[in-house]
């Protein structure tokens, strides 16, 4: 295992002190995002590498997808942050003055809807009456970094649970019927299950799929074939990538 790792930027780190560093997402999300390829920037690079410099660095936290997409991550996965990083508001929309003067009086929370509170309850229920599902999301630990260099490219990640032997993502879907498809075809979510297996030297990754609309569960994994497509995928992205670099 590496001790040291060097960025895009060619500064030169500790690994374990930088793995650290990554619990905190203003810097996750910030200086790294901008030093270190993830996932999420490889799908761009390899499906739409004009997009990579224009999204370096963009901010979606107020999209309310996003935002949706967050709480039930927290809610799940940790409980506890929601009383120290959220605020919740009982009110029609965001477009009211009450949510308004609450937002604005409150900098350091995430100002959201009770309604949408709500909603994430009854998805984090559907999950913990889901036997199979449920299970995953016990004995392990959540929101874990990691840090590494694959095909000389330094790239960083975040596991939603980390087991002994096996990688949890959890995902949130409006089409439970045609995720399977999209995962490989659209969000190319087999190039991050590639990219955090290799990473984590884990070779098990399973993804828990709740329908926003149905509250259906499911659970998908890639097969070896796809986990081999998936690392052709990569190296296309990191070509594209030094073409970028490279002008």
């Amino acid at each position: 295992m590496r001790s040291k790792i060097t960025l895009l930027d060619n500064s030169v780190w500790d690994v374990k002190e930088l793995e650290e560093r990554m619990i905190d997402d203003s810097f996750y999300y910030g200086y790294l995002a901008k030093n270190v390829l993830s996932s999420s920037s490889i799908k761009d690079l390899y499906s739409k590498p004009k997009d990579y410099s224009k999204n370096l660095g963009k901010d979606i936290s107020y999209i309310p997808a996003i935002r949706m997409g967050q709480l039930i991550h927290t809610l799940i996965l940790e409980p506890q942050k929601i009383a120290s990083d959220y605020k919740f508001v009982e009110s029609s929309s965001r477009r009211t003055m009450k949510y308004q003067d609450i937002e604005f009086n409150n900098p350091t929370k995430k100002v959201m809807l009770q309604s949408e509170l709500d909603e994430a309850n009854d998805i984090k229920d559907h999950i913990d009456l889901d036997v199979k599902a449920s299970d995953y999301f016990e004995g392990g630990k959540a929101e874990v970094p990691k840090v590494g260099v694959l095909f000389g490219i330094p790239f960083r990640c975040k596991a939603d649970y980390l087991k002994e032997n096996e990688l949890v993502d959890l995902k949130t879907t409006s089409n439970l019927e045609e995720w399977e498809y999209d995962a490989k075809h659209k969000w190319h979510y087999d190039i991050q299950a590639y990219i955090y297996t290799t990473l984590f030297k884990i070779p098990n990754m399973k993804f828990v799929v709740v329908d926003k609309k149905t509250k259906e569960v499911d659970v998908f994994s890639f097969t070896k074939t796809q986990m081999q497509i998936a690392e052709l995928k990569l190296r296309i992205a990191i070509h594209n990538y030094m073409e970028e670099v490279n002008g």
